[in-house]
């Protein structure tokens, strides 16, 4: 063996490279199958290397679990007892009297999402004034609720996806139900334990709202009916959210308002 050959600094500086990356090789595999490789006494890789299910691959983080946004839009408010003219007249076709005269309405979207797919119950839309569903997804040509008594079928609605699905959105209009001083609340109730239930009620579309539409108080009421405050939160102007996490089945969201309608300044004549 020609030693002088050997201890050229080139030969050398090839042999040394060849040896790098060989042993970089030997790592990434280690690393890779989770392997420990063994140089010089010392143990590379496979120490720190989590065993990842395939399912889990390409999440970002845990599963998530049930979650559910109630947002109310007000977009007509008025005293009927004060003596004010309706906004207009909404037809109820499921109504034996289809006629609705309009004082105030709000229309609801309940947006639920699930975990994973799964056979959604009847969901009931409630309102001391008149419930009109307009849409259901999982997709419905046609909203047919089922109907009881003259009275529930005016200010009770229950509907059905009728198929699975890890989404379901309601939107109805809630119309006549802010009337009188009892009233003026709105509440959304939490079917299932959740990561959160968010109650959002708008009424930047109402004129002068900031004026005369004043909050409250806010509650959570346990599935035994114990009540504890709950704080509002201001989103915009004339915009109030209610959030509720970690929430337990059979518990409700409820966000109480005034209606000062002596603070609305008179119109000039």
């Amino acid at each position: 063996m020609d030693v002088a050959k050997l201890l050229n600094p080139v030969v050398l500086n090839v042999v040394i490279v060849v040896l790098l990356l060989a042993l970089l090789v030997a790592l990434g595999i280690a690393l890779k199958t989770g392997r420990k490789l063994k140089v010089w006494g010392f143990s590379l890789g496979g120490a720190n290397v989590p065993n990842i299910p395939e399912a889990a691959k390409g999440t970002d983080g845990p599963a998530r679990g049930y979650r559910k946004i109630l947002y109310i839009k007000v977009t007509y408010l008025s005293d009927k007892a004060a003596g004010g003219a309706p906004f207009y007249t909404r037809v109820v076709s499921r109504l034996q009297d289809p006629n609705i005269a309009v004082y105030d309405e709000g229309v609801y979207y309940t947006l639920e999402l699930f975990s994973t797919k799964k056979e959604i119950g009847a969901r009931t839309d409630r309102s001391t004034g008149v419930v009109d569903p307009r849409m259901l997804i999982p997709w419905k040509d046609r909203i047919v609720p089922r109907e009881t008594t003259a009275r529930s079928s005016r200010e009770s609605v229950e509907m059905n996806a009728n198929e699975d699905s890890d989404t379901l959105l309601t939107v109805s209009h809630f119309d006549n139900g802010l009337q009188g001083k009892e009233n003026q609340d709105f509440a959304a109730d939490v079917p299932e334990d959740a990561e959160y239930v968010r109650l959002v009620v708008d009424f930047s579309s109402v004129p002068g709202a900031g004026l005369f539409v004043l909050p409250k108080e806010a509650y959570i009421v346990s599935a035994n009916g114990a009540s504890s405050l709950a704080a509002i939160t201001a989103c915009g102007d004339s915009v109030y959210m209610l959030l509720r996490e970690n929430a337990r089945k059979g518990e409700m969201l409820r966000m109480c308002f005034s209606f000062d309608w002596s603070r609305l300044p008179r119109p000039t004549q």
